[in-house]
């Protein structure tokens, strides 16, 4: 399987302070993965930040056997994503 990034994902995760090895293994190993709409998936896995939880939300589509990553985000909102 092959896990590419977009631009956009690429500047959100920089401005985000993600990296793409966390993205990877969010998708490889999500907590919960959910399809929103056709190829379109949502990988989401809890991950600790400075002794905090928090939600690793990954927006990605899906062709084949090819995934590209379309965002990412953190959020403390365990509740509303897990």
């Amino acid at each position: 399987m092959q896990i590419t990034f977009s631009q956009h994902a690429l500047r959100q995760l920089a401005e985000r302070q993600i990296t793409t090895h966390k993205v990877e293994q969010t998708i490889l190993y999500p907590d919960k993965l959910f399809q929103q709409d056709g190829h379109r998936w949502r990988a989401i896995k809890t991950v600790k930040k400075q002794k905090k939880q928090y939600c690793l939300v990954v927006i990605y589509d899906t062709v084949d056997s090819h995934k590209v990553v379309v965002t990412a985000f953190l959020t403390s909102k365990l509740q509303k994503y897990l």
